[in-house]
C-alpha cells in the first residue's frame, strides 16, 4: 500500500461583476499567496501543507444536477500520509468485538482525513468571508482521491453579496477588508473553534456566522441566534 495520498478539492466561484470586483476582490489572490505556506492540522495525521491554486475554466462533476457555466475555480491539493496503522477500529458482531480487516481499516482512515480536510476547509472560507465580505460564493464542488472522484463539496449562499448594494441604499458602512492573514491569526490566537460548543460570546457569534452561508435559505434563521 501507498506511503501517501493525494486529496484535491476544487471549489467552483460565482463570478464577481466588473461593479462587484472594486468592493469585493481581492481574497483570491490573497488565498493563492498562502500556497504551500498555510498549514492545517488533521486528526491522525498532523499539520499537512495546503496547496492553493486556480482553475480556469472548471465545471463541477458531482452536483450533475445543478447546471453552471464553466467558472474560475479554488483548488485546495493535500499530500496525506497513510497512518492508517496508526488507530486500531473496531466492530460489534453477535456481541464480539473484532478488528476491522486492512482494507477496511484504511477506508476508515481516509473518512476520517477527508471529512476532517473538509472541515478546516470550509472554516478557512468562512473566515475568508470575514476578512472580505461577500467576496466568495461557491457553486459546489469535487472532492477527488488520488485522482478519483470520492463526493462533492460544499456549496453557498451569496447573501453578503446581494446586501452590498441595498446596504449603499439605507447609507450603512462599506464593507472593510482586513487581510486574511490577519483573521487567521486573531482566530487562532483567541483558540476560537467551530467544532465545538461555544466557550464565549465571540464564539457564539462565530459560530452563528458559519450558518449565514449555508446553501438553505431555511437554515439562515440560526444566524441570528449567535449574538442574543
Amino acid at each position: 500500500m501507498k506511503d501517501s495520498f493525494e486529496v484535491k478539492i476544487e471549489a467552483s466561484l460565482m463570478p464577481l461583476t466588473i461593479e462587484e470586483s472594486d468592493s469585493l476582490g481581492g481574497i483570491i489572490e490573497e488565498l493563492l499567496e498562502l500556497d504551500n505556506s498555510l498549514t492545517f492540522k488533521i486528526k491522525y495525521v498532523g499539520e499537512i501543507n495546503v496547496g492553493i491554486s486556480l482553475l480556469q475554466d472548471h465545471s463541477v462533476v458531482f452536483q450533475k444536477h445543478r447546471v453552471y457555466e464553466p467558472n474560475e475555480a479554488l483548488a485546495f491539493k493535500f499530500i496525506i500520509p497513510n497512518k492508517y496503522k496508526d488507530i486500531s477500529p473496531k466492530f460489534i458482531k453477535m456481541g464480539e468485538v473484532s478488528d476491522l480487516s486492512e482494507a477496511d481499516s484504511f477506508e476508515f482512515f481516509k473518512s476520517l482525513v477527508i471529512n476532517d480536510i473538509i472541515s478546516k476547509l470550509h472554516n478557512l472560507l468562512i473566515l475568508s468571508q470575514i476578512a472580505h465580505p461577500g467576496s466568495l460564493v461557491l457553486l459546489g464542488g469535487d472532492v477527488y482521491f488520488d485522482g478519483q472522484l470520492y463526493k462533492g463539496f460544499i456549496s453557498t449562499n451569496g447573501i453578503q453579496r446581494e446586501t452590498l448594494e441595498y446596504s449603499k441604499t439605507i447609507a450603512w458602512p462599506n464593507y472593510k477588508k482586513i487581510p486574511i492573514l490577519k483573521v487567521l491569526g486573531w482566530f487562532s490566537s483567541n483558540n476560537f473553534s467551530f467544532d465545538r460548543h461555544s466557550n464565549t460570546k465571540t464564539e457564539r457569534a462565530l459560530n452563528a456566522f458559519t450558518y449565514l452561508f449555508e446553501d438553505d435559505k431555511a437554515i439562515l434563521r440560526l444566524s441570528y441566534y449567535g449574538p442574543y
